[in-house]
């Protein structure tokens, strides 16, 4: 004997499944866990993303040259398609879980917000204060976090706040083939 699945009710407000499981408790627990997902990858791929366009776009050069065709190997993969085969890769390593299917959306994830900053700091480093702070003798790095990406940032932070939904539904692809959550 299999019970049906029940209406919802005042008891059950979505209703349940077949083996009487409460419907609510699983969408609240599946948000709690796609929000989660959505968040770590966005940031881990931003900040990764961010360091590597920032240093292609401040020091220029060979070291621009390098991380820019690094960026263009990883964008000639279809986005997906190289996240479901390094999860399967990274599951047999790393077992079941959230850790495999997240490692491989932030490994294909980043070059998209590093190509995006590194457009807005090859402008803003351009700019009299920023040419200022050189000449007053203030170190690379402090130009960089205090003076130049405050003012580079704002684009690629509404990218990666519309990407949060983008990386949960590619992580609930994974899910669904195995390679996610269970």
């Amino acid at each position: 004997y299999r019970p049906e699945p029940s209406a919802p009710s005042p008891d059950h407000i979505f209703g349940t499944t077949e083996r009487q499981y409460d419907v609510f408790y699983g969408v609240v627990w599946g948000t709690r866990t796609a929000f989660r997902v959505g968040l770590i990858i966005t940031a881990a791929a931003l900040i990764i993303g961010l360091c590597v366009g920032s240093m292609a776009a401040y020091y220029g050069g060979w070291l621009d040259n390098v991380l820019m065709r690094i960026v263009e190997i990883v964008q000639a993969f279809p986005f997906l398609l190289a996240a479901l085969t390094l999860a399967a890769v990274l599951r047999g390593r790393m077992g079941s879980g959230l850790t495999a299917g997240m490692a491989a959306l932030i490994a294909f994830g980043w070059p998209a917000y590093a190509r995006l900053i590194r457009g807005d700091i090859l402008n803003v480093k351009q700019r009299d204060y920023v040419l200022a702070a050189r000449a007053v003798g203030i170190k690379d790095i402090s130009i960089l976090i205090k003076h130049i990406l405050p003012n580079a940032i704002f684009p690629t932070a509404v990218l990666a706040s519309m990407r949060v939904g983008d990386y949960v539904l590619s992580f609930a692809g994974l899910s669904f083939l195995g390679l996610g959550a269970e």
